[in-house]
């Protein structure tokens, strides 16, 4: 190919490997030893020593060899220049499809004429395990662990009679036994083949070494629980104490499964009052690790909320825990602030979550430790009433005893101080009652004494006052009297004034108006207002109505009319929605009343 071309540096001691950029040639340069990359010359350099697997690395690729490259080669190869293959005469120019593909056939079967062994990890056999014969494709990673990026991989096809073998030895050999999915690694005998209608390149599979598949298991679970002793997280979540009353519990599994009814039904059946939060994940396959650690998640954001985290699952393989020693599972699982039981149903085997949470052997052993410390609490409340109630009992007892001894004592004490105590008493009382009698009668003495100064005190003091108020009605009688005789000569000076004319004008209006208030008065009266058609209405109790919020329906009521009177009751009440004005018409827009 035009730029691809092998020489011999100036001091010949490396070859100088030259070409266009080519993605699929780089790899093959990179892992020849010593490769050194010029950034001044654009090229890579390696040791000559290595002419060898450099030429027979790129040959394939069409690299034009210089003739010292082709001498060191052939030297170091130990051939001379006579003895060199000759190169291959050229092809024909047109081939048909068919033809190309049995040609590239025949080569692999004869370059790879026996079965060998090939390590991979199985991708895409989950969803082609239905078929007869299964195609799928063996991984090669970057790396360990989920999520890494694939290297490279090939196609594969499992026949069904092969199958059907694989199974029945992995059952006999393997212990645990396992079944193939995804995501395990596998060392498998396969022969090359290539499928020439479609020209399809691809290993088919003889035979499984399942010692190897469970050898990768457990060194994959040693690898992600030394990770997590690395970061001193493997006891976290499991060293956490039980809460005393884990009543409010958190589940994580499929939800409708098995093991949700089993775990529901067995805290069911205690009659304890469990609170229970669901959160569905998928317990197999490669989704179980991303919904899984969403869970987990869900519930340390809400740690708060709850007291324990169950995470259960039914029965399965050995390869059925595969995704339960995900290192992202696990760092979930031990940095959770909530205590975790695993009740992942496995007898036998255990997982990476199992080792770092608080495991139980399946979903119902699961619910019932977390009933039985329920119920563990529950004795001790009980136990606790129990000491309590007998402390009081005993408390009451003893204080009982002690207060009756008091009051025997008093009584005691009481007989011998009572009687000396009441005689006492009785000469003190008589000796008050005498002293009370003496200073009552010193007292009386002290009063009349007081009241006879206080009488002739209050002679001495009104008896000018009684002269003083003899003259008082005197003085009255000539004052009133000179009162009247101006009040006289005033009116007789007004009557002067006002003259009889001015009496008149003043009688004769009063009389005008008078008249018009008694035609008011007249046009007023409650008969007028009945002849015009209107009514009075009366309550039970003989009260005018005038607003009908005063009603009830049922209300008995009385009208009086221009002739005669009537008793009726309201059956319907109607309040008007605004307030009617004093000049509205009382046929239009007012209160409608219905009676009967």
């Amino acid at each position: 190919m035009p730029g691809r071309r092998l020489d011999l540096s100036d001091d010949l001691s490396e070859i100088r490997i030259e070409f266009p950029y080519d993605p699929r040639i780089l790899p093959v340069v990179r892992e020849i030893p010593g490769r050194r990359f010029d950034y001044s010359l654009k090229s890579w350099f390696c040791p000559a020593t290595e002419v060898v697997a450099v030429v027979e690395s790129l040959r394939v690729h069409r690299f034009e060899l210089s003739e010292e490259v082709n001498r060191l080669y052939r030297s170091s190869k130990g051939e001379d220049a006579a003895s060199a293959e000759s190169p291959p005469e050229p092809i024909d120019a047109t081939w048909t499809v068919s033809q190309l593909n049995a040609r590239v056939r025949e080569v692999l079967l004869k370059t790879f004429n026996e079965c060998f062994w090939l390590v991979g990890e199985i991708t895409g056999f989950d969803r082609n395990r239905h078929r007869r014969h299964v195609y799928f494709e063996l991984a090669e990673k970057e790396g360990e662990g989920a999520g890494t990026a694939i290297r490279a991989s090939v196609s594969a096809v499992l026949f069904e009679r092969t199958r059907i073998a694989l199974e029945r030895k992995i059952a006999l050999q393997a212990d645990p036994p396992f079944e193939l999915q995804d995501g395990i690694g596998v060392r498998m005998l396969v022969r090359v083949e290539l499928y020439e209608p479609r020209g399809a390149f691809q290993v088919v599979v003889e035979d499984i070494d399942a010692v190897h598949t469970l050898g990768k298991l457990a060194q994959n679970r040693a690898r992600v629980l030394a990770e997590l002793e690395r970061l001193g997280v493997r006891e976290q979540n499991r060293s956490l104490p039980w809460p005393p009353l884990p009543l409010r519990v958190g589940l994580i599994t499929s939800f409708g499964s098995d093991a949700y009814n089993d775990f529901i039904n067995e805290l069911q059946a205690t009659g304890y009052s469990f609170e229970v939060t669901v959160v569905s994940a998928r317990m197999q396959g490669e989704a179980l690790e991303r919904e899984v650690v969403r869970a987990v998640d869900y519930f340390a954001c809400r740690g708060q909320d709850f007291d324990v985290l169950a995470i259960v699952r039914g029965g399965g393989s050995r390869t059925d825990l595969l995704w339960f020693d995900s290192l992202e599972v696990a760092l979930s699982v031990a940095r959770c602030p909530v205590k975790i039981i695993s009740g992942i149903g496995h007898q036998r085997d255990v997982s990476v979550v199992d080792l770092i949470a608080h495991r139980e052997k399946t979903p119902t052993a699961a619910a019932a430790a977390i009933v039985a410390r329920v119920v563990e609490c529950e004795q001790k409340v009980t136990e606790s009433s129990r000491r309590l109630l007998d402390l009081a009992l005993d408390r009451v007892e003893r204080e009982s005893t002690r207060q009756l001894d008091q009051i025997q004592r008093v009584r005691r004490v009481m007989r011998v101080i009572v009687p000396p105590m009441k005689e006492r008493l009785l000469r003190l009382g008589h000796l008050l009652s005498s002293a009370l009698e003496r200073m009552r009668a010193g007292r009386r003495r002290d009063l009349e004494a007081r009241a006879d100064r206080t009488r002739r005190l209050a002679v001495s003091i009104l008896q000018p006052s009684r002269l003083r108020l003899k003259e008082v009605p005197l003085r009255l009688i000539a004052t009133c009297r000179g009162i009247l005789r101006m009040e006289a000569v005033r009116w007789t000076d007004v009557d002067r004034r006002v003259g009889p004319e001015v009496f008149k004008r003043l009688l004769l209006r009063q009389e005008q108006r008078l008249h018009s208030l008694l035609k008011e008065a007249r046009a007023l009266h409650p008969l007028k207002v009945l002849s015009r058609g209107f009514a009075i209405l009366r309550d039970e109790r003989g009260r005018i109505v005038r607003d009908v919020a005063n009603l009830q329906v049922g209300s008995r009521i009385g009208a009086r009319l221009l002739r005669g009177s009537l008793k009726a009751s309201v059956t319907e009440v109607e309040v008007p929605r605004e307030p009617q004005d004093a000049s509205t018409d009382h046929d239009g827009g007012g209160d409608r009343r219905r009676s009967e």
